[in-house]
């Protein structure tokens, strides 16, 4: 893999920067933004590396498995990437999370949903979009 997640982003650092409004119109195109809970709130910001172009990048961990992709430089919002189990635990790996977290619990199984819904079938079909997000809200909220 050519990405490298370089670690957590510094507590100090203005994070408002990095939000779903800043959009590059590739992402508002493919619709992938429509796959995340309007209501998952940030967990953890990271700072990447991805050696293919040479840049760097913030990726946002979101409560929904969710992780939000920010050009470093202009801060724009590049792409959503729909996590799997073994997406997440790269990231994890890099928070004080702990085995038990309520919020790793939640990651966990929206991880296990995305896997089960997959992502580029859910764009196509609206009813199992709503159901998808349905089932999503249901884990964020107990």
């Amino acid at each position: 893999m050519d990405t490298y997640i370089l670690g957590l982003l510094p507590e100090n650092e203005d994070k408002q920067k990095y939000n779903m409004n800043n959009t590059t119109i590739h992402l508002e195109e493919n619709r992938k933004l429509s796959l995340v809970d309007k209501g998952a709130f940030p967990l953890f910001y990271f700072e990447v590396f991805r050696k293919k172009d040479n840049c760097y990048q913030i990726h946002c961990l979101l409560e929904d498995s969710s992780i939000l992709i920010f050009n470093k430089k202009n801060n724009k919002l590049i792409t959503v990437i729909i996590g799997d189990k073994l997406l997440i635990e790269r990231y994890i790996r890099k928070t004080p999370f702990k085995e038990n977290d309520e919020y790793l619990i939640k990651l966990y199984k929206c991880a296990k949903l995305n896997k089960k819904y997959k992502a580029k079938k859910i764009l196509k079909d609206e009813i199992l979009l709503e159901e998808y997000l349905c089932k999503k809200r249901k884990i964020l909220e107990n």
